[in-house]
């Protein structure tokens, strides 16, 4: 029996759209960096390679690939105001045969929205769709210190939200 349906967020349940890049000309004017359309077309490219080349998504990799793609020296908060920026990237209309079919399977199923894109700009994304989440930190260190933590955050959404927990067994 089907209990949850997950979507991955990006190209599922909100498209990625070309105009998205423009997020990289607002980091540029943003820092008073010179740019061309050259510069633009590199570092798309470089988006588009990450994940062939990079195995986890984090800031320094993203900043690497830029500028190993763009052959320029980037600030050290580049990426950071480049993610800002992405935050404004949604589209501000929601296909109606997407809401509507997400209305429908909830009622049926738990649905849930993951992604490995940079957190940042993923929950603002979300947020600006008006689309109720909850930030679940991933274990990169499976310490117990960090296992007890996340134990503790899922305990507050599941009682905040009267979830209904059963035991899964694998």
């Amino acid at each position: 029996m089907i209990k949850r349906i997950i979507f991955d967020q990006d190209n599922t349940i909100m498209m990625w759209h070309d105009e998205y890049y423009i997020s990289l000309n607002k980091t540029f004017e943003s820092l008073n960096i010179d740019y061309n359309e050259n510069i633009i077309n590199k570092l798309k490219e470089a988006v588009d390679n990450y994940e062939k080349e990079y195995n986890i998504f984090d800031k320094k990799s993203m900043q690497n690939i830029f500028e190993k793609y763009s052959k320029i020296e980037l600030p050290d908060n580049f990426v950071d105001t480049w993610i800002h920026y992405l935050k404004e990237c949604y589209p501000k209309e929601i296909d109606k045969a997407l809401v509507d079919t997400l209305e429908y399977l909830s009622n049926k199923y738990e649905l849930v929205i993951l992604t490995n894109w940079f957190t940042e700009s993923q929950e603002g994304r979300l947020e600006n769709l008006g689309i109720k989440h909850y930030l679940i930190p991933d274990i990169e260190k499976k310490t117990p210190r960090n296992v007890i933590k996340i134990c503790c955050e899922l305990k507050r959404i599941v009682e905040k939200e009267n979830i209904s927990v059963c035991t899964l067994l694998c």
